[in-house]
């Protein structure tokens, strides 16, 4: 069974505490005796993030004379979070920039951003990009 509610924070402070707590005291009325599992999932990746991040990705990629895909893959490589895994004793790469959430998707922005200052390639502030398009 799927019981799902929103829960926002602002200057990391949960917006509606108590509308937050009657919603979870609800729901675990009805659940069944057993063991629960409770995931905290973050919001996905906004579309504005990824449309920035493809500029961006666009602007270093001319710079060093090759494609955006070339280098969207050399950076998932360098700076996605590795996945670990119990049975096969490795770390995997995340595959895709979509299941990012909004928190990760910022940090690859920012990684990505600062690998372009240190190879001399000057991107837009995200405010300056939003303003064009």
């Amino acid at each position: 069974m799927r019981n799902l509610t929103y829960i926002h924070k602002v200057n990391g402070e949960v917006q509606d505490r108590e509308k937050l707590l009657r919603w979870f005291n609800r729901y675990l009325d009805t659940c069944q005796n057993g063991d629960m599992l409770i995931e905290f999932v973050s919001a996905p990746r906004t579309n504005a993030q990824n449309a920035y991040y493809w500029v961006v990705v666009g602007i270093i990629a001319r710079h060093l004379g090759i494609t955006n895909d070339e280098l969207h893959e050399y950076f998932k490589e360098m700076f996605l979070p590795k996945e670990e895994y119990f049975v096969i004793i490795k770390n995997k790469q995340k595959e895709s920039t979509t299941t990012l959430n909004v928190d990760e998707m910022g940090a690859l922005i920012d990684n990505v951003v600062r690998f372009a200052a240190e190879n001399g390639v000057i991107i837009p502030d995200l405010e300056e990009y939003k303003h064009t398009h």
